[in-house]
Order: structure tokens, then sequence, then C-alpha cells
């Protein structure tokens, strides 16, 4: 697996430990990575699959989710634009969009 996007790991991945989400004022767990990056920086494919969504949230900006082999699956959001669309198949490191602001 590589990085998406050049940038600093602000929030780790916890498993099965709680943190607290200060958006949500609750305790849960964090199963990704949060990365703050330049606006505009590229956002690459971390590896290889298929998007399954590629779509805009009002809370999330664009965001695009790619399933891998093995059941796993990635997903960016904050993306200021994306350049791949539902069902493409894209190669690890293949660009997907842009950064957003947070």
């Amino acid at each position: 697996m590589t990085m998406p996007v050049e940038g600093t790991i602000i929030k780790e991945f916890s498993g099965d430990t709680l943190v607290f989400h200060e958006t949500l004022n609750m305790w849960m767990t964090h199963n990704g990575i949060d990365i703050a990056a330049d606006e505009g920086a590229e956002v690459t494919a971390a590896l290889a699959g298929t998007v399954s969504e590629a779509y805009f949230d009002s809370s999330r900006g664009h965001v695009v989710v790619v399933e891998h082999s093995g059941d796993a699956t990635t997903l960016y959001a904050g993306l200021s634009d994306v350049a791949v669309e539902t069902g493409d198949k894209i190669n690890a490191g293949q660009a997907i969009g842009t950064c957003g602001t947070p």
C-alpha cells in the first residue's frame, strides 16, 4: 500500500481503541488515517482496484471509494475534484483527484 498524498498524518488508525471525535462529540474507533496535505495536491490510489463509488457529500466533499482484492476497501474524502468514475479500474499510484480544503 502506498501513501495516497504527500502530507502529515494528523489522525492515526485506532483499531479497537476508542478515540474522542470532537466533531460528533463522542468516543468511537477511527478505522483509517487522516492526512493533512496542500490544497490542490494530487491524490493517488493506495492500491489497484475498481472505483465502486465517486460522489459529492456536503460534509466530506468529493469522495472516492475503491474496492481491492481480499475484501479491502479504501475511501478518499475531502477531494476538491475527482479524476475517476464509478466502475473505473485503477492502478496503485494512479491519480484519483486533488485535495480540497478542510
